[in-house]
């Protein structure tokens, strides 16, 4: 008897218990390498690091990582993470919008890497490093961008929409077996 009374809660445990993207990915293992200029992100969970790059004390930052997004990927935001020293001013993804580049995202020096990006699939991208060493020592950057497909939230909604789509149904047919 119980176990029916609780039925209605399985679809939205199954849809919670789906796999989500991590908001803040971990830096990537050997997945993508954004040094390659052909990077294409094709599915969802994929990860693409510049791995760690050294900037030599007194040298100038600028650096440009070129990658795009597969046209049926379902690919909607990209995840930036990662870690830098001082030397980095200004870290931009610019994307490609009517033949001109677009700032979309953008961490200005002493910020966390972190946060994430709307993507459209078949678009064309490039993360943009730019800045300047200002010490005495070799300064260095590390970024990662994660694919992620349709945001957690749309999985939710739809999930409880469909549950109490299930429940008004069940009243119902509660209430004709009752008159």
């Amino acid at each position: 008897m119980i176990i029916r009374k609780l039925s209605w809660l399985v679809l939205p445990v199954l849809v919670l218990l789906l796999p989500m993207s991590n908001a803040l990915a971990a830096l990537c293992g050997d997945d993508l390498d954004l040094n390659n200029l052909s990077t294409v992100f094709t599915g969802a969970g994929q990860c693409a690091s510049t791995g760690e790059v050294q900037v030599a004390a007194g040298g100038p930052v600028e650096y440009d990582y070129g990658f795009s997004i597969a046209a049926d990927s379902g690919i909607t935001r990209l995840n930036i993470s990662g870690y830098q020293s001082e030397n980095v001013k200004t870290l931009q993804i610019l994307e490609l919008v009517g033949g001109e580049w677009e700032a979309r995202h953008s961490v200005k020096k002493g910020q966390d890497i972190t946060g994430f990006f709307d993507v459209l699939a078949g678009g064309s991208y490039i993360l943009n490093v730019t800045g300047l060493e200002a010490g005495n020592g070799t300064g260095f950057y590390n970024i990662a961008l994660t694919a992620v497909p349709l945001p957690a939230a749309v999985w939710l909604f739809g999930g409880g929409l469909f549950s109490l789509m299930i429940m008004g149904r069940k009243r119902k047919q509660s209430a004709e077996l009752q008159s």
